[in-house]
Order: C-alpha cells, then structure tokens, then sequence
C-alpha cells in the first residue's frame, strides 16, 4: 500500500498544466535579505548595476513585499568580492586603453599631422 500511495504521489502532477504546478514561493524584498545574511553576500541590481548591503537594501526597499516581480527578477544576491574583482578588472582595461590613446596623441603631435 505504502509503495502505492508513493506512486499515486509523485504521478500526480503528470497531467496538470504547468501553471497549476507548485511552485517556488515569489520572491519578496525580505526573502532576497533573508538569503544575503544567511550567505553574508550582498545584493546586486542588474539593471541599475548597483550593489546594496542586506541593510541598506531593507532600509530602500524593505517595504516592497512583492508584487513587482520583473523588478525583483533583476535582483541577485551575489558575493560582493565579484563586484570588487570585476572593478578592478575594468579599471586594468581602462588604464590600458588611456595609455595607448595617450600615445597615440602624443605621436600625433611629435610627428606631424598624419
């Protein structure tokens, strides 16, 4: 009986339609917090490219429960080291491009006008 109910129980969603399905529960403001702490990561906005801390992400946001699940979707909780190493690598290319325009200027006027 016991391997029947199992059966039943894991076939039971075979023929619903997916949006009937359980889900993962929405995501919310405090749920995004919740998960950074428990990480100890920070949270990242993809489409502003901001970085918040758990606090200042609350103390801005906290009030939004959901509801605004496009917003949220951009929403990731990231450990903040990432955002650190990728601006530092930006700023090596930087660096690089300044310096070969700085050259290439420099030449332009050393040499003549080509």
């Amino acid at each position: 009986m016991a391997g029947n109910y199992r059966n039943d129980r894991a076939l039971q969603y075979i023929d619903r339609p997916p949006e009937d399905l359980p889900g993962p529960p929405p995501r919310s403001c405090q749920s995004l917090v919740r998960e950074a702490h428990q990480k100890q990561f920070w949270l990242y906005d993809l489409k502003v490219r901001a970085w918040y801390s758990p606090e200042e992400f609350q103390e801005k946001f906290g009030r939004v429960v959901s509801g605004d699940e496009k917003w949220l979707a951009t929403i990731q909780v990231r450990d903040p080291l990432e955002g650190i190493n990728t601006g530092y690598l930006r700023l090596q290319d930087l660096e690089i491009k300044l310096k070969d325009f700085t050259a290439k200027v420099i030449q332009y006027y050393r040499h003549g006008r080509t």
